[in-house]
């Protein structure tokens, strides 16, 4: 690994460093994480074998290699950034169409309340939205197809792409509206008396079972329907005493409007899966990539 390694966005944050002087302040600045920033800057110092910053209590400085680097690269960014806004300036009569891949609970539920807000700041990007099953996810961004991808818990992308936690989403068990088990909190031993409608997909001509992330295991539960989407699932309960393990992101609405019950029981946890968004950062801008990752964050705090 050495210069012709170099990431335009680690040079561009080593000089947010040393205009910030702290790391903190320039993951708030780019919405992104302070993990990164720091990545960002550890590979500069790797690739280059020199300290670049200083790190203490009070923020974060250049060291003199930090400076002399940043001296030299400042005009050459300015000139790139002009260049950039010249042809997004050319371009902008012409659509950007990016490719994204997310599991289909977040195609269907969590992107779209982003994406009027994305539209709006950027009028020429529009996206095409396919559902990947987590297995998929890995795959599908090193084919050289997709530009965005949602998945589960850490990827292991090579450089061309970078990675950003949104935060967390929650599963809970749901039964409909005066279901027997009623809210609870139930035994274990009493949700097993029910069914469970069950996550299956069709993959290379054969049915695959997937995961739910419930805490009971699938062969102690006794099976109902099985579907590949959380919504057929929640459709399937509603009109049956079956039982599901749903996101919240999907349950939400049904329990707004009483038509289902989140059901508690003993001795199960708080079951949570880590979000992440990874984009190919040499085909996305990284203003759009922030202003996603940002809005990603605040819906799923709302």
């Amino acid at each position: 690994m050495g210069i012709e390694d170099l990431r335009l966005v680690d040079l561009e944050i080593l000089l947010d460093v040393d205009h910030f002087g702290s790391m903190n302040e320039v993951a708030k600045f780019r919405g992104i994480q302070p993990s990164t920033v720091s990545k960002a800057v550890r590979r500069l110092e790797t690739q280059l074998g020199q300290r670049l910053v200083a790190r203490s209590t009070r923020g974060a400085s250049l060291t003199p290699a930090g400076r002399e680097l940043a001296g030299a690269i400042a005009p050459l960014l300015r000139s790139v950034e002009h260049w950039d806004r010249r042809g997004r300036a050319e371009s902008a009569s012409r659509p950007t169409l990016l490719a994204v891949g997310a599991p289909s609970v977040l195609a269907t539920h969590l992107i779209p309340r982003v994406h009027g807000h994305l539209r709006r700041k950027f009028p020429g990007v529009f996206v095409r939205l396919v559902d990947l099953r987590p297995t998929e996810s890995l795959a599908a961004g090193l084919s050289g197809h997709f530009q965005l991808i949602f998945h589960w818990d850490p990827l292991d992308w090579p450089q061309s792409w970078l990675q950003e936690e949104l935060g967390t989403l929650r599963w809970q068990l749901c039964a409909r509206k005066g279901h027997p088990l009623g809210v609870g909190p139930v035994a274990v031993e009493a949700v097993q008396t029910h069914r469970f409608v069950v996550p299956v997909y069709w993959d290379r001509h054969e049915f695959v079972n997937g995961d739910d992330a419930c805490p009971l295991p699938e062969r102690e539960r006794r099976r109902g329907d099985e579907t590949e989407t959380a919504e057929a699932a929640l459709r399937c309960i509603e009109g049956s005493d079956q039982l599901a393990f749903l996101p919240t992101l999907v349950a939400a609405e049904a329990l707004r409007q009483e038509r289902i019950v989140e059901v508690q029981v003993e001795g199960w946890p708080t079951v949570e899966r880590r979000l992440f968004l990874s984009v190919k950062a040499d085909e996305v801008r990284m203003p759009i990539f922030r202003e996603l990752c940002a809005e990603l964050r605040a819906s799923l705090e709302r």
